[in-house]
């Protein structure tokens, strides 16, 4: 692994291009999910379905968003046995195929019914790609690469959540269905690409070793890591980590209740969960679902689409560039340095949001709703800077293989769960407070930035197959990993 490696070699080459098709699961997610709170505010839409409006019944409303994280933690039961049993492939595959039938129910006929359906389905086979996706990609890549391509893959979220916006704002003024119809359509392109794209890409080396698949898992290594030098150190090097590994934990967690059978795997579960809620519960919805509730204390009126849908765009393009900005410091920032800062991040523009959203609403004065506005922006920078790369890479990161696939699964279990959860909360919570609500959020984004600190182990710097070691440290997995990073910097200045 000391030779220099040259970025651009056919075999790095090839998987950047797997790479792209799995990040392309985290673009189905992030289209998925931003594409209803601009579909909902389009006149054509509501002259259709009433039903769906700030305006009419807010549990109903909760209820027909929620219908995606409801699908998806129906998927969960099913995503991790079968990305086990059938490989990471043929499960973004699979969920891809949903994805198409339910994006196709949603807009073929104009009905209430079919369109929650599709929805669900669409939440259910969500969950198969973004549970396999992020394992594929951590699975797959080379080590030099790895935090990078694990950091970038979540931020494919807010590559689908740009031309959700886009698209939308497209139709702004059109007065026919098509003005919804076709970005609801446009879900059925992302997972075709997918779908199709899973006919070329190779299969984890790690499930293929877990198969007993040795052979082929070295041909992987060889022809994606070694760039066809059969003698590289690297490929045995990885082979014999897994394999040890594999001894030491040799029956795959197939069950949820598998997940808390030793204490270790009790911890790294408490970790997926604060994962969950603290990124689910940082305040990113307020600008989601829920940005017509909000658009008064901006001063801007709700009903006027064209404005809605173009400071859906503004916010979705920034957090984008943000989100892409700290996927490049993955390698080279420690993950519980990122994790804190972007708790205390969220924590000071939800203060100021609060703060300026109050001011506003007692004086009418257009230049505190700017502030507020500002203040959102900050936001989504500091989110999508912070939380977004992270949100997926550093769980996997923290699972040992033989509970990766069903971890993940679980993970997108709670996930989904919070963000339900969270629909009736915030549609409820806004309606009777206003924008005293939003500083739930800034008490949730204080204790996030203490817990990190806390209890959250160091995973930088570290294989796959090291960081299962830090958690079985008799110091305790926090001191251990720490201990470790400070070592990793001290190294190179050592050898000046």
């Amino acid at each position: 692994m000391s030779r220099q490696l040259d970025t651009w070699n056919k075999g790095f080459v090839s998987l950047y291009f797997a790479c792209f098709i799995a990040f392309l699961n985290s673009a189905i997610n992030g289209y998925d999910l931003s594409l209803m709170s601009s579909i909902i505010v389009m006149k054509p839409f509501k002259a259709v379905f009433g039903e769906i409006s700030i305006d009419a019944d807010p549990n109903f409303l909760a209820w027909f968003i929620g219908l995606l994280q409801l699908g998806s933690v129906i998927g969960t039961v099913f995503v991790g046995p079968i990305a086990n049993y059938f490989g990471r492939v043929r499960t973004m595959a699979l969920g891809s195929t949903i994805i198409i039938a339910g994006a196709l129910l949603e807009i073929l006929p104009k009905s209430l019914v079919t369109l929650q359906l599709g929805r669900f389905m669409i939440g259910f086979g969500v969950v198969f790609v973004t549970t396999a996706a992020p394992t594929y990609v951590v699975e797959v890549a080379h080590p030099s690469f790895r935090g990078r391509a694990g950091a970038v893959y979540n931020t494919g979220w807010s590559v689908g959540s740009i031309p959700a916006a886009v698209i939308t704002f497209a139709f702004a003024n059109t007065e026919t269905d098509v003005a919804w119809q076709i970005p609801l359509f446009v879900q059925c392109v992302f997972s075709g690409i997918v779908l199709l794209g899973c006919f070329i890409i190779p299969e984890s080396p790690r499930w293929l070793m877990s198969k007993g698949r040795v052979e082929e898992a070295r041909q992987f290594f060889i022809k994606y890591h070694a760039d066809g030098d059969a003698t590289d150190p690297i490929i045995d090097e990885q082979i014999k980590a897994f394999e040890e590994m594999q001894k030491e934990n040799e029956n795959t967690i197939t069950t949820y209740f598998g997940l808390f059978g030793t204490s270790t795997l009790r911890y790294q579960m408490l970790l997926l969960f604060l994962v969950a809620f603290f990124t689910q519960y940082a305040g990113n919805y307020v600008s989601g679902y829920y940005i017509q509730q909000i658009l008064p204390y901006l001063g801007v009126d709700k009903d006027n689409t064209f404005q809605t849908l173009l400071f859906n765009v503004i916010t979705q393009i920034i957090g984008c560039l943000a989100g892409f900005a700290g996927a490049s410091q993955a390698d080279s920032k420690n993950r519980r340095t990122l994790l804190t800062a972007g708790a205390v991040t969220t924590a000071v523009c939800m203060a100021g949001l609060t703060l300026f959203c109050g001011v506003y609403d007692a004086t009418q004065a257009a230049v505190w709703g700017i502030i507020a506005f500002l203040f959102i922006q900050a936001f989504s920078i500091g989110y999508s800077f912070c939380y977004t790369p992270l949100q997926s890479l550093y769980c996997v990161e923290i699972l040992s293989y033989n509970a990766r696939a069903t971890g993940m699964a679980f993970e997108q279990l709670l996930v989904n769960a919070v963000a339900y959860l969270q629909n009736y909360i915030l549609s409820n919570g806004a309606n009777k407070l206003a924008w005293r609500f939003f500083g739930f959020y800034v008490v949730v984004d204080i204790i996030a930035a203490l817990t990190y600190q806390k209890y959250f182990p160091e995973t930088k710097g570290r294989t796959l197959e090291e960081i299962e070691q830090i958690f079985e440290d008799p110091r305790g997995c926090v001191p251990a990993s720490i201990e470790y990073s400070k070592k990793d910097v001290e190294k190179p200045a050592a050898k000046k």
